[in-house]
């Protein structure tokens, strides 16, 4: 019974490294994505202790991140952009995100084609590691919810290889090429604490809305 308090109280402080002071106030409204210039972006990410993965408080922490990612029309996102700096992150690509790339944005069947665009099921990884299958690099323009507003051309492996846990603990590993890859390479570089603007091709960054200020 005593190993069983003791295993508890030490799970419990393993948690409360990473929670919020006020867990409340976490629980009562949609974090925040914090942008470029906040510190918790640029530090690198803590493991995961798997003996919390399954606490109601993770899992907490799981649900706010999938939600900001949505809510923000993201396909992708990392634990430190929400100011929780453990090797977490997320992605997605649905149907609703190609309907807006086409219609929205005007990409072509072609150009979509081109970029590798798949659809992709809801995916969680907890501590991962990333190998590069295919180290031919494919420059596309990407940005970031963490950089809102603005995107650059930024060169990235073709193909990769993410292992790691899934949110319910079980080790899982993913081999993907293109626009998948592409995401999975992003929000790893979140977990090191680099930005897209790190290795972007410079003179390609520009504000999103540029031509709204040229009329």
């Amino acid at each position: 019974m005593r190993t069983k308090f003791i295993f508890h109280l030490q799970r419990r402080r393993s948690i409360s490294n990473w929670l919020p002071a006020d867990l409340g106030a976490y629980l009562r409204g949609e974090p925040k994505v914090r942008q470029v210039g906040d510190p918790v972006l640029r530090e690198t990410s803590s493991s995961v202790d798997p003996t919390v993965i399954q606490t109601p408080e993770f899992k907490i922490l799981i649900n706010n991140l999938v939600q900001v990612m949505r809510n923000k029309n993201g396909v992708g996102i990392a634990a430190p952009q929400i100011g929780v700096g453990l090797q977490v992150f997320a992605l997605e690509y649905t149907g609703q995100h190609y309907k807006r790339l086409k219609e929205v944005h005007g990409f072509s069947d072609k150009e979509i084609k081109r970029m590798g665009i798949a659809l992709v099921p809801l995916k969680i990884f907890i501590n991962p590691t990333l190998k590069i299958i295919d180290s031919n690099m494919l420059a596309f323009r990407e940005g970031c919810l963490s950089v809102a507003g603005y995107s650059a051309i930024v060169p990235r492996a073709k193909e990769v290889e993410v292992s790691g846990l899934d949110d319910t603990g079980n080790r899982v590993t993913w081999r993907v090429a293109g626009w998948p890859a592409r995401i999975a390479q992003h929000e790893m570089d979140h977990l090191k604490g680099n930005l897209y603007i790190d290795t972007m091709l410079y003179k390609t960054f520009v504000n999103n809305e540029w031509q709204q200020f040229a009329k």
